[in-house]
């Protein structure tokens, strides 16, 4: 009788403990060029351009859409002044004709589409210029024209972080996880996920899987609200990993602002779009329960960063431990496993100090080393550093019969 009870047997696999790992490489980054996204946000001025010179007199009582012409006429302001972001030479593509600015969008769309990741922004950028006026009038629905083609799933999945590798990596330490993801959209990130987290032996790396239909203009107007509801639901060890788009570029508000979930921040801040930087989340997140934008990582340098990947966790109150100072003897506190460690003892709650190898070492507290973590600190060990370390284990000697 063949037995189909997948845990009947186990395998031991070693792997490595996610205190001890660098998170930020294991954030796969989208796969685009500098010289690409500028030949997009070129591309995105000129519909740009084109769409508030197409608009203008049109009638429209949808507010959203009003706010989205008043942008673009904000924007072209901003080219004629020379302050567009991105493109350095602005003022030229403004005093184009129309039929010169009409080549060069086609000559620059072709350019992009060959480029099998960011080409598919290009095509939603195409696909709004291209149905303006109908988008403008409502002839036309703006999701309904960019999910055809699966247009919209693909732009997500140019963009967007890879998140498979982190999440592998923290159920290594924390086997069968139970994830919640909220707002999956299209589902193209959550179809990657399980595609990747599967075990060597075929079962999936996670015990339960959820994701909502929660709309992401829903969660914008709300974002503080909610984010102090997934603090709750989350254990004390859990994380919470998300992606923001921090653009200075105009392409994401050029095809998202005809959507009127575009515009449900203006009540705190958020007036042309509903982003927000990563030091605003990094205070947001505090402010709800966890311990800040701990880990931040950016698909770009600027100007040319498109998304970021914050990763985070709640933080720890009422600890016991509360104002206990401890310090960490280390050669490296800014990095590696010194830099871990501080961090968790921060986390719960503790007064840290540092303290390198050779400084006097403080009394009446407790003293954590990670020196022969960093290295092998006695291996060719010189006269220099030998005695320092005989006279540290003489004052902790003295110190432990003391106490």
């Amino acid at each position: 009788m063949v037995s189909c009870d997948r845990h009947a047997a186990a395998r031991l696999e070693w792997c490595p403990d996610d205190d001890f790992m660098e998170i930020p490489p294991l954030f796969e980054p989208p796969v685009a060029g500098n010289d690409e996204k500028q030949l997009l946000e070129e591309l995105s001025l000129l519909c740009i351009l084109d769409s508030a010179e197409r608009l203008e007199g049109l009638k429209r009582e949808q507010a959203h859409f009003l706010k989205f012409r008043n942008w673009l006429q904000r924007e072209v302001k901003r080219a004629k002044a020379g302050t567009y972001p991105v493109v350095g030479d602005s003022t030229r593509y403004v005093n184009l004709s129309r039929s010169a600015r009409q080549q060069m969008i086609k000559d620059k769309f072709e350019i992009l589409s060959a480029n099998l990741s960011i080409g598919l922004v290009a095509r939603g950028i195409m696909r709004i210029r291209d149905n303006a006026e109908n988008l403008f009038t409502g002839n036309c629905d703006t999701l309904a024209l960019l999910m055809e083609d699966d247009v919209l799933t693909e732009i997500y999945n140019a963009v967007g972080f890879g998140f498979s590798d982190v999440l592998r990596m923290l159920s290594n330490t924390k086997p069968n996880p139970r994830i919640l993801e909220v707002g999956a959209g299209t589902g193209g990130t959550t179809e990657f996920i399980l595609r990747d987290l599967v075990g060597s032996g075929g079962n999936p790396s996670y015990s339960v899987y959820t994701f909502t239909d929660i709309s992401a203009g829903f969660f914008r107007k709300q974002w503080k609200d909610s984010l102090r509801n997934l603090q709750l639901l989350l254990q004390s060890y859990g994380h919470l990993v998300l992606s923001e788009v921090c653009a200075v570029a105009r392409a994401p508000g050029y095809v998202f602002g005809n959507i009127s979930g575009w515009w449900l921040g203006e009540a705190d801040g958020r007036v042309y779009e509903p982003y927000v930087s990563v030091d605003r989340w990094n205070s947001e997140l505090k402010a709800a329960g966890f311990t800040g934008a701990d880990t931040a990582v950016y698909d770009a340098e600027e100007p040319y960063q498109s998304y970021a990947a914050i990763a985070t966790q709640p933080r720890l109150e009422g600890s016991k431990s509360h104002n206990r100072v401890v310090s960490v003897l280390c050669g490296r506190p800014e990095e590696g496993i010194s830099q871990h460690l501080i961090k968790k003892l921060r986390r719960a709650d503790l007064r840290v100090s540092t303290v390198r190898f050779g400084e006097t070492l403080p009394l009446d507290q407790d003293i954590i080393s990670t020196l022969d973590l960093e290295s092998f600190f006695f291996e060719n060990i010189t006269e220099q550093r030998f005695w320092p370390s005989k006279n540290f284990c003489v004052i902790i000697n003295r110190k432990s019969y003391s106490g």
